[in-house]
């Protein structure tokens, strides 16, 4: 009898090896992927991330994020090699970036996911219809606008070069078939208080100004405090979505905001880079569409997935 328990408690023993064994096999196997964002800060990036992080719990990848450190003296062009060091098998890159950026993903020899980037270079690309973005922007300022207005602009970028600012080539080719134009052009970043100095500043010297156009979230709302504190009738349309912005649609300061859907872009980045790594078939290229957020439809169920798909504190 002894002899029968010893050689079933040395079964089970062998078995709870075995399955130790294929687990951290498992592990060892997980796909590793590295997302990698031009910037450290913006509720874009907190979104998108968000949705690859999401992905990647339910896929089992093994995701790292990487991204600008000014203490660390970390650029954004040192992310795709300090990624390719720490053992990524694949890379997502997020964009909008600059030429700087595209060149440093282009000197990794890693399959690349293309996120809201435009490059030559990718296996896999999750692109945000920018076009589409720019021509929206236009249709919500044009039941506001005539013929002979002018739109101040904040924008995501130094310079303007229509063949990588495309939604803001769209956007400007749509408020000229409407006769409006682009009188200003500032850079904003996705910075509140720069933004609000700006546009109260550009609200003094330019006392005609019709409306604005921002190109990011926090911009948007740096732009409404600016008309709020003068008290000016000027019609303001604003990128993405952060708590401040949905306050000032429900106030009625935005008239309206283009959101893009970030965490699903950030989601997909994932299921490609998964799809690379397996060898399984996948779309080379997929595009999501922005949405116009305006009061009236806040709170629809359609634009609450998109808009509230963060916590607020």
């Amino acid at each position: 009898m002894r002899h029968h328990h010893a050689a079933k408690a040395l079964a089970l023993t062998l078995l709870l090896c075995a399955l130790l064994l294929l687990g951290c096999e498992a592990r060892e196997t997980r796909p590793r992927a590295a997302l990698l964002l031009p910037e450290a800060e913006g509720h874009h990036w907190e979104n998108l991330r968000e949705g690859a992080e999401a992905a990647a719990e339910r896929l089992n990848v093994e995701l790292t994020c990487y991204a600008p450190d000014e203490e660390a003296g970390l650029d954004a062009e040192d992310l795709p090699a300090l990624a390719q060091a720490d053992g990524a098998q694949v890379l997502i890159a997020a964009g909008p970036g600059d030429r700087r950026w595209r060149e440093a993903l282009s000197t990794v020899e890693l399959p690349l996911v293309a996120v809201g980037l435009e490059t030559e270079n990718a296996d896999a690309a999750v692109r945000n219809d920018d076009a589409k973005m720019g021509r929206s922007a236009a249709q919500a300022l044009a039941a506001h606008l005539e013929a002979g207005d002018c739109v101040l602009l904040l924008t995501d970028s130094a310079e303007f070069h229509p063949e990588e600012n495309v939604r803001e080539d769209a956007l400007r080719t749509a408020l000229e078939e409407r006769g409006v134009t682009v009188r200003g052009r500032l850079f904003s970043g996705d910075n509140l208080e720069w933004a609000y100095r700006q546009t109260l500043q550009q609200l003094y010297l330019w006392p005609e100004l019709d409306a604005v156009v921002a190109f990011s979230a926090k911009a948007t709302v740096g732009a409404a405090l600016a008309v709020e504190y003068l008290g000016r009738d000027v019609i303001i349309v604003g990128t993405d979505i952060v708590p401040g912005l949905i306050a000032c649609i429900e106030d009625g300061t935005v008239d309206a905001t283009i959101v893009r859907n970030a965490f699903g872009m950030g989601y997909l980045g994932v299921e490609r880079a998964l799809e690379i790594t397996n060898g399984a078939d996948y779309p080379p290229e997929q595009t999501l569409s922005a949405v116009a957020v305006t009061r009236d439809n806040l709170f629809t169920p359609e634009i609450e997935k998109i808009v509230f798909s963060f916590d607020e504190e």
